[in-house]
């Protein structure tokens, strides 16, 4: 998800055109269990980053095999 990340640092960004929203477990990775994407955007509330944690527990759940977690 770095591609939210990175277009928040750029005072002047018009719209991204990719997001995660079509991923069917986007909203049970991160730990608010909510979609933060509403209408086409990303509503952020004052949180750190994006304003989600991961779900470290699902997290592992989805993790590419033969990686390693962030440790």
């Amino acid at each position: 998800m770095p591609q939210p990340m990175s277009v928040l640092t750029v005072p002047n960004f018009l719209g991204l055109k990719f997001h995660w929203l079509h991923r069917y477990y986007w909203t049970t990775i991160i730990q608010e269990k909510t979609d933060m994407i509403k209408d086409g955007f990303i509503h952020l509330d004052g949180k750190p980053g994006i304003g989600v944690e991961l779900d470290e527990e699902v997290g592992r759940k989805y993790q590419f095999p033969g990686t390693t977690w962030f440790e």
